[in-house]
């Protein structure tokens, strides 16, 4: 609890791109307190800057944790630095993908999301179209970020899109509808 004090004051005082206080809280991701975790993922998603190499070098342990709030956190930490390209906010993205076990569906839903970065990138739009025939809740989040990431454009996505209106369940042939 102590750190994820010292971690807000730091957010609080340092400026965008400071890398002291990115390494600082960086290296407090790791730490065993849930709390501690969120607070450092939200002061690096306002620390970072677009490109932060060293930001996205330790998001892919964060988009596998456990905890829900942690990963989601670590999204939106992705989001900050990955800048438009980038093949290490891919890889970073990617990172859930094989998750498998226990908990793994929330692991690859939340994956699905953190590929929402990489728009336009075919690689992502096909991770996606893969997740569309993954359980539930990882087909709804793939779904949800497919038109983000594929755009208007992209006839793979949309032949993607188009097999699910046959779907049996009418909730998944609504959302492919309106995808």
């Amino acid at each position: 609890a102590l750190h994820g004090v010292a971690i807000a004051a730091m957010s609080t005082f340092a400026c965008r791109g400071d890398r002291t206080a990115v390494a600082a809280i960086a290296g407090r991701l790791g730490d065993a307190d849930e709390e501690t975790r969120l607070k450092g993922l939200l002061a690096l998603a306002k620390l970072a800057e677009l490109g932060d190499e060293s930001v996205l070098a330790v998001l892919p342990a964060c988009l596998t944790d456990p905890s829900e709030a942690v990963r989601r956190h670590a999204v939106d930490a992705l989001r900050a630095a990955a800048a438009p390209g980038s093949t290490l906010a891919l890889e970073v993205a990617r990172s859930g993908l094989s998750a498998s076990g226990p908990g793994s569906a929330a692991i690859r839903a939340s994956a699905a999301h953190a590929l929402g970065v990489c728009a336009g990138d075919e690689a992502a739009i096909a991770d996606l179209i893969t997740l569309l025939r993954d359980e539930p809740s990882v087909r709804d989040s793939a779904l949800a970020q497919l038109a983000a990431v594929a755009g208007r454009g992209s006839l793979m996505a949309a032949a993607a899109v188009r097999g699910l209106l046959d779907h049996k369940s009418w909730s998944v042939r609504q959302k492919a509808m309106l995808a």
